[in-house]
């Protein structure tokens, strides 16, 4: 009888076995990837009673990421490596932008309109000016 036993537990230990190290590898693998993205934090400063109605389109790599609007601001994820941020407005500045992995950047879209031109600047910007600019940003990310 204690032979049966052995040959019915010793499948079923080795399963759990193969089983915990099969999670294990899937963690370690996700570690790994999460480690190599890079946090953006794209958002709007330097608003003007004329600006504050604009919704601004923003592209990574032509791609649309959102529209941001008075205040607004956008969290994403990207694997590290060089993106080029623009805005849907025409003359607007560009941004070349290198994602480094584990790590958050911050850019700021800040529109302005002169004498009835808008012009839009785009620039990357370092973490302890983006919390004076917008406290907020914290729980964006």
């Amino acid at each position: 009888m204690s032979a049966i036993r052995i040959f019915i537990v010793a499948p079923v230990i080795s399963a759990m076995l193969a089983l915990f190290s099969l999670n294990a590898n899937a963690a370690d693998q996700t570690e790994a990837a999460a480690a190599a993205e890079a946090s953006l934090v794209v958002y709007r400063a330097g608003e003007s009673v004329r600006t504050q109605r604009l919704r601004i389109a923003v592209r990574v790599d032509g791609e649309q990421l959102g529209r941001l609007q008075s205040e607004d601001a956008i969290a994403t994820k990207h694997p590290a490596g060089t993106y080029l941020i623009s805005t849907g407005i025409q003359g607007a500045e560009t941004l070349e932008i290198d994602l480094k992995p584990g790590m958050v950047h911050y850019v700021r879209i800040d529109p302005r309109e002169r004498t009835q031109h808008l012009s839009v600047a785009v620039a990357e910007v370092e973490a302890q000016v983006a919390h004076v600019e917008r406290p907020e940003l914290d729980s964006a990310i």
